[in-house]
């Protein structure tokens, strides 16, 4: 295979916007690509009318998008040669217009599963393309002509950044999914008017509180809207997390004083509570723990002095009780290495080393497992709609009003008795658009991550369990360095990191206005607060952002002595949202884990923080169901 070339499943929707010297905005081209494509569109423009022509490929079945015009003067035609089905609908100056191009190619390799415009579908083929110079072509000065070119290349779709002829910009946005399951809805899905529960955002936490909710009582109107227009997309995608089944047995921050283990026994319980559901939805054949968990032992190793006496008085504490049985303690090399032999050579001669394992541990895809608990919300009769952001709650006569936007369908309201924002990094800043008092001062510090990942069979052969060590000074609590069998898909891998990044977004496929959104006369001071009193983060973060990839490996090789640079890669995961606020002496200060927050009048939720989030996230679904849904509390276990 070529260098242009890569086998993968996708779905697509590309948007861009064009904007000449007159001002006039043409607005969202999105399509639809299968197969082998190299689809050039041709767009010919005055102040009076607009044209498009398209050139698509013979062996290409179905080529289908929307047009969205924007124009001060009235639009003229649209030239349609070739269009097999063509609807236009006109609104005062908007005209909305949806093509079908259709051949019936025998050589074509499938159909869509869904035809609809911007609908989801799962194909699997090779696409390539190349960058092609458009030939000189005379330019008149009221016909400004632009071609796009549709290109699928290895992990980068390439921006068109400019115009030709007199455009001033042209933004070309591509969103491409990861090989996952079919989603369970699509961006056209029927989003009904009123519902009894809105879960803005589709991650792992409405995810959760959707199925628990159905099964408690299947009556209940759910609706889940999802602004990505791809299912798992942040952070509950499985390469946006480490996918550790966090129970307490290795997460070191979890324990900072190894005589008081209350908090890691806290966490073990609320994952065995998850786990357990998990289990009671298979009995009623709803899941299939198979496809998403994984077992894999929990590891935690630590180097010098200092931290050897830490674990092992940590081990002390936790080898009594009842919750941690089974966990292990050694101080041999050997004995370490048996137990991952990744880490095989560790022991360093003026260096002492010690390591706990316990076999019961899990990694965990929760991107399979988002899905497939979002499939018992559409199963039973829920909404699971992507491509809707709501950009607005709003709260009259004890109802809430969400302003919502889909690609397809425009700006829409729809009403609901209850809400819970799940939108991961942009959770506080949905509570903040709700004007949810409780979260006044709450801030957020944006936290990025990459990691080092290998696919080698080689190596992930010597290694299937997780490896947990002490984090650097200064680090904040998600950034415990960590050694990780991975199992996505039924395919293994193993990643190490994380390694510091920077942005002000709040979402990896977020603005980098995210950040600067979140702050208000309310808690800018706790946000500043925080940074003063964590300088520590500062320098921790310089060091991290301008450490050279060399450097970087070779915090890797501290933990796998054997490891060789062309066997891994380094990627960028997901984007958190680290929460800030004043504790009870008024100081405010960096929080970890996740909080569950709930208005006074228990109509409006939502979860704040990080992890140990997703892997405890039915223990939190379950405070939240007792405090907003008191009538279905007696119904759970």
């Amino acid at each position: 295979m070529s260098a242009g070339e890569v086998e993968f499943e996708f779905r697509t929707v590309s948007l861009f916007e064009l904007q000449n010297d007159s001002g006039v905005q043409f607005g969202e081209l999105g399509h639809q690509v299968r197969d082998r494509v190299l689809a050039k569109c041709e767009w010919e423009s005055e102040l009076h009318d607009a044209s498009l022509r398209i050139a698509v490929p013979e062996h290409v079945g179905e080529f289908r998008f929307q047009l969205a015009e924007q124009s001060a003067c009235p639009p003229g035609e649209l030239l349609t040669k070739g269009c097999e089905a063509h609807t236009t609908t006109v609104r005062g100056n908007e005209l909305r217009s949806e093509f079908l191009f259709k051949r019936m190619d025998p050589s074509a390799h499938g159909r869509l599963r869904n035809a609809e415009a911007f609908g989801c579908f799962r194909h699997s083929s090779i696409a390539s393309g190349k960058l092609r110079e458009r030939p000189k072509a005379r330019r008149e000065r009221h016909q400004p002509i632009i071609h796009i070119l549709i290109i699928c290349k290895r992990s980068i779709i390439r921006r068109i950044k400019r115009a030709l002829g007199k455009w001033k910009h042209c933004n070309f946005l591509h969103a491409t999914g990861v090989t996952m399951a079919s989603p369970m809805s699509t961006a056209d899905a029927a989003v009904p008017a009123e519902a009894d529960v809105l879960l803005v955002g589709a991650g792992i936490m409405s995810a959760t509180l959707g199925a628990l909710l159905t099964t408690l009582d299947p009556s209940l109107k759910i609706v889940v809207l999802e602004a990505a227009t791809d299912p798992v997309t942040e952070s509950s995608n499985p390469w946006n997390n480490a996918g550790t089944g966090h129970a307490g047995y290795c997460e070191l921050n979890y324990m900072p004083n190894p005589k008081n283990g209350a908090r890691s026994r806290e966490i073990n319980k609320q994952y065995r509570a998850s786990k357990a559901w998990w289990e009671k939805l298979e009995a009623q054949g709803l899941l299939k723990l198979d496809t998403f968990l994984a077992s894999t032992p929990h590891m935690s190793l630590v180097f010098g002095q200092q931290d050897v006496e830490y674990l092992h008085t940590r081990y002390l504490t936790l080898s009594q009780d009842p919750l941690f049985d089974g966990l292990e303690y050694s101080e041999n090399p050997e004995q370490i290495a048996k137990w991952a032999p990744l880490t095989e050579g560790v022991a360093r001669r003026s260096e002492r080393i010690a390591a706990t394992y316990h076999p019961n541990g899990s990694d965990i895809d929760f991107g399979a497992l988002t899905q497939a608990l979002l499939k018992i919300v559409s199963d039973n009769g829920g909404t699971v709609a992507y491509g809707y952001k709501t950009t607005g709650l709003k709260q009259r006569n004890g109802e809430w009003l969400a302003v919502c936007k889909s690609v397809t369908r425009g700006a829409f309201t729809m009403r609901e008795r209850r809400v819970f924002a799940g939108t991961g990094g942009q959770t506080l800043r949905t509570l903040q658009k709700a004007k949810m008092p409780e979260i006044k001062q709450y801030g957020v510090l944006p936290v990025g991550a990459a990691f080092y990942r290998t696919f080698s069979e080689e190596v992930t052969a010597q290694h299937r369990a997780k490896v947990y060590s002490q984090s650097a000074v200064g680090a904040p609590p998600m950034s415990v360095p960590h050694l990780d069998a991975r199992r996505v898909g039924g395919k293994d891998a193993v990643m190490f990191g994380p390694y510091a990044t920077f942005s002000t977004k709040l979402l990896k496929h977020g603005s980098i206005f995210d950040f600067f959104a979140t702050l208000t006369p309310g808690n800018l001071t706790t946000v500043i607060g925080a940074i003063v009193r964590n300088t520590d983060l500062i320098i921790y973060l310089i060091g991290q952002l301008t450490a050279s990839k060399k450097q970087k490996f070779r915090e890797l090789l501290r933990f796998a002595p054997n490891a060789r640079p062309e066997d891994w890669e380094l990627f960028t995961a997901g984007q958190r949202a680290q929460l800030v606020k004043r504790d009870a002496n008024g100081r405010a200060d960096l929080v970890g884990g996740a909080e569950l927050v709930v208005s006074a009048d228990g109509t409006l939720a939502g979860v704040l923080g990080a992890s140990p989030g997703a892997s405890t996230a039915y223990s939190i679904m379950t405070g939240l169901v007792t405090r907003v849904f008191p009538e279905l509390a007696e119904k759970m276990e």
